[in-house]
């Protein structure tokens, strides 16, 4: 499971952190999504996320519930880790 949770919010930026379940205390587990208000969007993965797998997944959910609700972005999420065929 991926967690996906809004850490700061103003009119120009939202900043999300996302984890594997139960790894938000270690540091190289942890990645940021940045989204500005402009419609750019920048964004930083976790140090042990090399492929990007789970920022895809994160990027992923976070635009499939924005888009669900209106045009909000949600306050955190879960979501179910999909295996890359790789």
């Amino acid at each position: 499971m991926l967690t996906v949770i809004k850490q700061y919010e103003d009119r120009d930026v939202i900043i999300y952190d996302y984890y594997i379940e139960n790894r938000q205390n270690v540091y190289a587990d942890v990645g940021h999504i940045i989204i500005k208000s402009m419609g750019g969007l920048a964004t930083w993965r976790a140090v042990n996320d090399p492929r990007e797998d789970y920022l895809k997944q994160g990027l992923k959910a976070l635009f499939m519930k924005r888009n669900q609700s209106g045009g909000v972005y949600p306050a955190a999420l879960k979501v179910v880790i999909a295996e890359n065929k790789k």
